[in-house]
């Protein structure tokens, strides 16, 4: 009895052990394509990274073959007669270094795997959908939900010959990096290369999940059918920040061209994809779902600069954070002139035209050189649109606004056209935007109309804000003024464009009864002055 023991531990704990590897955290990345040979014939190329390191050596033996699914491009149904098990060819290890001058680089090992075969697709209006699926990625992934349980599905489409007879999928034309480093800008050619010369245009995407830890390697009867399910990202994570970064991590869509600053150590999951379009019509797409590892690195020199992204003057300001002590070159990117470089440490550059444009810094010191590339768009700087404030004499309409191509306008009066008509006087401002810039401009226009002189016979001080002046407020920028009581003496005076009397005589409150009054008084459209004259009536509000 107790020999049937020790020999059902041993067979469990041996089970338990190959099972472990079977689902082994080992899964870096991959993605599939495929080529037109001739006839129905495809090459379907699979490519796998593994983690040499961390990955479950059970595991990365099982992966000696992997079964490749074909489904119908339409209808999902698994077509069985078409999938196969395809073996893998010798591993290639990823080591080429995205960092220059780094002086001990990190522990990561990416073995690249490539799985080939040809593929025979009968002529197929709806299509083909080729996958590939195996569980399990890394459990230290920090941006995704639930890492050692989930796993991968690569896949990709073939169009039905009713939308495209011949075609190729894009591929990548660099393998990934095998790792990153913090607080060091990373730039790398993610770009692809389609046969066909079909036009590319390069986005992230959410990575798909794939098998899980009951079933690490599905066979063909266990395969989970089209539509595929998509990762869940970790709260903090999204497909806008798909890692920690400043910059985050960003894809050019023309030039595949990839940038970050990581700032934070740890695995993330990414997903890149580059999608071809034939005559304006999307035709296919090579998804990449891949983990970048990044690690804290050492280097002897460091190139790296700031500058606005976007820019809404045309005068950029660039702002080296390089290894100081160094030599440095830069390089503008202004194609118009041969003059765009400089070998100070700080630079700024005007752009004569609006446009996109790559500025790269050289930084050497002791024999290392570092270089660093950025990409910047600069925009046509938004002019003031009204000019100075001003008065306008008599009754009036004017036309405010300015006109520039692709703007939106915001009145103060409501409206959003780009010009407004107006026929009084008041304050008015606009705030106009293009694209990502925005200017805000206002005036004011003072409206003057006094062509002769009225104003009330009886005021009542009291400053409650009704009726303390005489005369109004609206009438004192060409009034000057002169009040005797009815003895003749003059209790007050003023001059052109000062307050009104508020009733009070030398300081003391205002004295009910009767007041003469002498005006001068003129008009914008007369400048010469006129007089008149008159009483008022104060009545003190006790």
């Amino acid at each position: 009895m107790k020999q049937k023991i020790n020999f059902y531990v041993i067979f469990l704990a041996t089970f338990l052990l190959i099972g472990s590897q079977l689902f082994g955290t080992h899964i870096v990345g991959g993605e599939i394509t495929y080529s037109r040979l001739s006839g129905n014939d495809y090459k379907v190329q699979l490519s796998l990274y593994v983690d040499c390191i961390n990955g479950q050596p059970g595991a990365i033996a099982q992966d000696g073959y992997a079964n490749i699914s074909v489904f119908d491009g339409n209808t999902n149904v698994l077509l069985s007669s078409l999938c196969q098990s395809v073996l893998r060819q010798s591993p290639q290890r990823i080591t080429k270094l995205n960092y220059k001058c780094i002086k001990n680089a990190p522990n990561a090992c990416i073995d690249f795997y490539s799985y080939e075969s040809i593929f025979n697709l009968p002529p197929n209006a709806n299509g083909y959908i080729i996958a590939f699926q195996r569980c399990c990625r890394n459990n230290t992934i920090n941006n995704i939900v639930d890492p050692q349980s989930t796993g991968v599905t690569f896949w990709t489409r073939i169009e039905g010959n009713s939308i495209l007879e011949d075609d190729n999928s894009p591929v990548f034309n660099n393998l990934p990096p095998n790792f990153l480093c913090t607080n060091a800008p990373l730039t790398f050619d993610h770009s692809a290369t389609d046969k066909d010369g079909d036009s590319l245009v390069y986005e992230l995407f959410t990575p798909f999940l794939g098998a899980d830890a009951s079933d690490p390697r599905p066979d063909f009867n266990n395969v989970s059918n089209p539509p595929f399910s998509n990762i869940l990202w970790q709260s903090s994570y999204n497909l806008s920040r798909v890692m920690d970064g400043s910059p985050l991590l960003t894809i050019n869509r023309k030039t595949g061209l990839l940038t970050v600053t990581p700032t934070k150590t740890g695995q993330f999951v990414v997903g890149i994809r580059v999608i071809s379009f034939r005559n304006g019509i999307r035709i296919g797409e090579t998804k990449r779902d891949y983990q970048f590892n990044v690690a804290v690195c050492e280097f002897d020199i460091v190139s790296s600069y700031s500058a606005p992204a976007f820019n809404c003057s045309k005068t950029v300001v660039f702002t080296n954070s390089s290894t100081t002590g160094g030599i440095y070159h830069w390089d503008l990117g202004d194609p118009s002139t041969n003059s765009d470089t400089s070998s100070k440490y700080q630079v700024s550059w005007y752009y004569k035209k609006a446009g996109h444009y790559t500025v790269s810094l050289i930084t050497t010191k002791n024999g290392c050189s570092d270089t660093f590339k950025k990409e910047i768009d600069v925009s046509d700087s938004l002019s003031p649109v009204f000019g100075n404030d001003t008065a306008i004499c008599g009754k009036f309409k004017k036309t405010l606004g300015i006109s520039c191509v692709g703007c939106e306008y915001k009145w103060n009066t409501g409206d959003s056209s780009a010009q407004i008509d107006i026929d009084k006087g008041g304050i008015y401002s606009v705030i106009v935007k293009r694209g990502y810039c925005q200017f805000q401009d206002t005036i004011e226009i003072k409206a003057n109309e006094i062509d002769e002189f009225k104003s009330v016979n009886i005021f009542t001080p009291g400053h409650d804000g009704i009726n303390d002046y005489f005369p109004s407020p609206g009438k004192l920028d060409y009034v000057k003024m002169k009040v005797y009581d009815r003895w003749g003496i003059l209790i007050y005076k003023s001059d052109y464009g000062e307050t009104g009397w508020d009733g009070k005589i030398k300081g003391k409150d205002p004295i009910d009864g009767v007041y003469y009054y002498l005006i001068e008084f003129k008009d914008c459209k007369n400048p010469n002055e006129r007089l008149t004259n008159g009483v008022v009536h104060v009545v003190s509000e006790k």
